[in-house]
């Protein structure tokens, strides 16, 4: 089996459990799946307008859904510093999930 290098840009991971999580809408997921085709960088720090760009979303949705991600444990958010400084997004381990799949809630 071949395993490709994903540190190339062309493809990324997203843990199924994120895909199979009920406490994030569909929008969330695509926001997540935007922050983590940027693994390959050594931080992730997108503007709110290219998240948007990549989830197919509109800016203010990909805010909502980065807000989200964070509340549900999904990512955690380094702030960029200021106007015209980007944050800097972690995409957390999250094996089962977010803090609420975790918890076994429904």
């Amino acid at each position: 089996m071949q395993i490709r290098d994903t540190r190339n840009g062309s493809w990324y991971w997203v843990n199924t459990a994120v895909n199979a999580c009920l406490h994030i809408t569909p929008a969330d997921k695509c926001v997540y799946g935007a922050l983590a085709s940027f693994g390959g960088c050594k931080d992730i720090h997108p503007s709110f307008e290219l998240i948007a760009k990549r989830s197919g979303v509109t800016i203010r949705m990909a805010m909502k859904a980065v807000k989200k991600l964070e509340k549900v444990g999904l990512v955690d958010k380094e702030k960029g510093g200021g106007r015209g400084n980007a944050n800097v997004y972690n995409l957390l381990k999250c094996p089962r999930g977010c803090s609420q799949c975790q918890k076994g809630e429904q």
